[in-house]
């Protein structure tokens, strides 16, 4: 009897090192899922400079095998955003009355790959006026989008810029939307929106909704 407990006991010593070593294993195989996976990124790079170079860049693309292709788009899709927000409103104005006048608001977002690298960029100014806590003017002056140098062979603005606003009467609405595709095989949509309180007690709103209405 005493034989078969030191077995037992050896099987379940066992058991447990194999769960724990399984669990480990586990463990570091997602935290490996759940970064870049940098040799895919040098691949993909590597293909991008090499299709980038080529006299018709769409036409090399095309001639791509499967895996070539799949690590190009590994680099060539965005994966994050910078936001840059900025206004020249004054400081120090506490009531409505007290400024009567116009001011400005920028936006601007930069969307770049799993390498870090800027892929493209969009922006949205909006001037405002208002008087006696009523907004008495909203538009535009600029709306656009660019491609960053190194990436325009693959990269393309697909519907230019458009912009429009809405005068609420306590509030001025602008909005803009944009159109990015990578060698026409996806699309990639977006919207800026900016919402200034006529009251002026520095209230003001961002946001990447197209409906100016609600």
């Amino acid at each position: 009897m005493a034989q078969q407990r030191r077995i037992l006991i050896h099987l379940m010593a066992l058991l447990l090192l194999l769960v724990g070593v399984g669990m480990t294993s586990t463990a570091q195989a997602a935290t490996k899922a759940a970064g870049p996976d940098q040799a895919r990124i040098n691949r993909g790079m590597a293909v991008s400079q090499r299709v980038s170079a080529a006299k018709d860049p769409r036409a090399a693309y095309a001639a791509l095998n499967a895996a070539d292709k799949s690590d190009l788009e590994y680099v060539l899709k965005p994966v994050s955003v910078s936001v840059t927000k900025t206004s020249n409103r004054p400081a120090g104005v506490m009531r409505p009355a007290s400024y009567n006048d116009c001011w400005e608001d920028y936006q601007n977002m930069v969307y770049s790959n799993v390498a870090g690298n800027a892929l493209y960029a969009f922006w949205l100014r909006s001037d405002i006026c208002a008087a006696n806590g009523q907004v008495t003017d909203v538009w535009v002056p600029t709306a656009g989008g660019k491609v960053y140098p190194g990436w325009t062979y693959a990269w393309e603005i697909s519907q230019d810029p458009k912009a429009w606003t809405k005068n609420a009467g306590w509030e001025g609405r602008s909005a803009m939307s944009i159109q990015f595709a990578y060698f026409f095989v996806d699309h990639y949509s977006y919207c800026l929106q900016n919402r200034q309180n006529g009251e002026y007690y520095g209230v003001y709103a961002n946001s990447t909704s197209c409906d100016v209405n609600s």
